[in-house]
């Protein structure tokens, strides 16, 4: 006998079935006291000449078992667990647009205790039944068994059981088992005779009343994650679906272990302990050492010099924070002289948290136990651009001194042309930035260190340059050119360092050739002639050297910028920087003056890509200047400080106003 086609299922609890129970004979109550009324006005036929229903199935309503041992234990996958899906009814199903018996067409069920006394017919016009509510008990059930234990890894094997048994008085043809394994595991064999991989299926042929089968179905681990994808297996009788069971995914949980040592102190989020996550979490660990401290860095499964960094939970892990206690630099006070025989000059300063002291600028001839060597002397003649004897190779220095003023190394960066090292910087993991500028010959072969990029200009063109070393040993990690043009000698770049190790370059810019725009262009004017052609490019570095994005500040038509001034990072990783600019842009938040002259642009940028925020200008009736005693510095608040030049009073409100000198501005943004 053919049950027919179009079976269907649903999982329901034991009351919520018992609720269904009750709801349907009420229906079928009210559905039988109609089709009482409908006998007594003649409207319904009592005898099989009723319209046959053209065609019949299976509805099958299942429950999950309510056992403790079936449902998934919190947190890892601890199998076996047995969730179990069981057809619990059978009724009559017509899906033609004839009646079967009390219930109607399109979907009804037919449920004989409406009218004890109403025979169905007992075949539709295909020749197969129509079954009447009759308990038929086919099961099957899905256990999951982590073969190598709980908690689950990438890489374990787990094994999935299929159990189908058929009581059903009749036999149920054409049968195929069919499963489904979810995504976050990969299908390794299976018991059984298979007709199909893709899914995995078993035909079991004509079932008789009493049959049992079971397969076992291998798998290993292949993701990290919750294991939450498609895990259903149903059984299909002539290629429709009478019951299903799903086997439960659940967390593959994870612990981290946290730690604090060292001389120092601080505090770590999450806190020192043990902690649980799903597998495959990202953690995001944060070290704040106290007043008297330094973080060192994270080590055991966690090695990083950085804070705050991000852990991706894939195995159990134990991470330890490292703090140390500042050292205290008091020694005697010191001067000291560095430099050749020729002319040097000094740039900048910068010290770390261990009282050594870092100095760049340039020199015209080799001194001390360089590292790297001083570039010879190789071209003498006059400079076009700045129109002196080339009697003298400027290379850029950098050396370092511990706290008793002992020079621990020095080294020359440079080669044939004329360089000079601005600006340094220094971050988390032990490298030392410096930025500044070459004049190069137009030689590649002759460029010096190994550039990332080269600059390959032609003769008295200028370009930026940023270098790391190893702030321990003065070594060359990399350098890399930022090109750019000037008729002028401006300053040179400044260079800053995030808590990632990020690297942000201002220098001195030029607007590109044609109609060619930086991918972050802030609305640069490209048009008109030479003088808006200059602006302030600001580029953004990766550790290794790799540029991320790069941006033009503008400079309105017919207006002229000045020195590049510094720049600094803010409390939020925003990026605040000064320049001299003559005309405004942007929407400022304090106009320009309007004097002709240059005011001090200060100008916020989002690091992540690069986007203006917002824009300011600071003057009066004066021409202010970045260079000399320009900087810049904010407080915890992100309050913004600026110093600059001036040759006459500046704009506002001055608490000590002076026609030639410099001045200091509080910004509150």
């Amino acid at each position: 006998m053919n049950p027919g086609s179009g079976f269907y299922e649903r999982i329901l609890t034991h009351s919520q079935i018992m609720l269904r129970r009750q709801k349907m004979k009420m229906q079928n109550r009210i559905v039988h006291v109609l089709f009482v009324l409908a006998l007594l006005l003649g409207l319904t036929p009592l005898t099989g000449n009723a319209p046959r229903a053209q065609a019949a199935a299976l509805s099958v309503m299942m429950a999950e078992t309510d056992e403790p041992s079936s449902r998934p234990a919190p947190g890892a996958l601890r199998g076996p667990q047995s969730p179990t899906a069981t057809l619990t009814n059978l009724h009559g199903v017509s899906f033609g647009d004839n009646p079967v018996g009390a219930g109607g067409w399109d979907g009804q069920l037919y449920d004989p205790s409406c009218d004890p006394t109403y025979t169905p017919s007992q075949a539709n016009s295909g020749g197969n039944p129509v079954y009447p509510d009759t308990p038929g008990p086919i099961q099957l059930n899905k256990t999951l068994e982590d073969v190598n234990g709980a908690p689950l890894e990438r890489g374990d094997t787990v094994r999935y059981t299929l159990e189908f048994n058929s009581s059903y008085p009749d036999v149920l043809p054409a049968v195929t088992i069919s499963d489904t394994l979810p995504a976050e595991v990969t299908f390794v064999t299976a018991t059984g005779v298979l007709s199909s991989v893709t899914p995995l299926s078993w035909y079991l042929g004509d079932v008789v009343s009493g049959t049992t089968w079971s397969a076992v179905i291998t798998a290993t681990v292949n993701n990290d994650a919750l294991i939450v994808g498609d895990n259903t297996a149903q059984v299909l009788v002539n290629g429709d679906t009478t019951t299903q069971a799903i086997a439960p995914g659940g967390p593959v949980e994870r612990t981290l272990t946290l730690h604090t040592t060292g001389t120092g102190s601080g505090s770590i989020s999450p806190t020192v302990g043990v902690h649980s996550y799903p597998g495959g979490s990202v953690v995001t660990l944060t070290a704040t050492p106290s007043s008297t401290s330094n973080f060192v860095g994270w080590s055991g499964d966690l090695i990083y010099p950085w804070s705050p960094v991000t852990l991706t939970l894939d195995s159990d892990k134990t991470v330890t924070a490292t703090f140390d206690l500042k050292p205290v630099c008091s020694p005697e006070p010191w001067h000291v002289f560095l430099g050749s025989s020729g002319e040097d000059q000094l740039y900048d300063m910068i010290t770390d948290d261990f009282c050594n002291v870092y100095v760049t600028g340039f020199s015209d001839n080799t001194w001390g136990n360089p590292v790297r060597a001083h570039a010879p002397i190789t071209n003498t003649g006059v400079d076009p651009m700045y129109n002196h004897w080339l009697d003298a190779n400027y290379d850029a220095f950098v050396a370092k001194l511990d706290a008793n003023h002992n020079v621990v190394w020095n080294t020359f960066l440079g080669g044939i042309g004329y360089d000079q090292g601005y600006n340094l910087a220094l971050d988390n993991a032990g490298h030392l930035y410096v930025a500044g500028q070459s004049h190069s010959q137009g030689d590649c072969a002759a460029e010096w260190g190994d550039p990332l990029v080269p600059s390959c200009s032609y003769y008295g063109e200028r370009a930026g340059f940023v270098a790391q070393l190893d702030a321990a040993t003065g070594a060359l990690n990399w350098n890399t050119f930022i090109k750019f043009n000037s008729s002028s000698n401006q300053r040179g770049p400044d260079v800053q360092v995030d808590a990632e190790g990020n690297i942000y370059v201002l220098v001195e810019g030029s607007g590109p050739d044609g109609d060619e725009a930086y991918p972050v262009d802030n609305d640069y004017d490209y048009s008109g002639g030479a003088w808006n052609t200059q602006g302030q490019q600001i580029v953004k570095l990766d550790s290794n050297g790799a540029q991320l994005w790069s941006t033009l500040i503008s400079y309105p038509q017919g207006s002229f910028g000045g020195d590049t001034g510094n720049c600094v990072l803010d409390g939020a990783g925003h990026l605040v920087c000064t320049v001299q600019n003559s005309a405004t842009w942007g929407t400022p938040i304090r106009p320009y003056s309007g004097d002709a002259l240059c005011d001090i642009a200060v100008f916020q940028l989002n690091t992540a890509d690069g986007t203006l925020v917002w824009n300011t200008f600071l003057g009066g009736l004066a021409l202010e200047m970045t260079r000399g005693v320009s900087s810049i510095s904010v407080d915890a608040d992100d309050n913004v400080y600026i110093t600059a030049s001036s040759i006459r009073v500046s704009g506002g409100a001055p608490v000590d106003p002076a026609e030639l000198g410099a001045w200091v501005a509080k910004l509150d943004v």
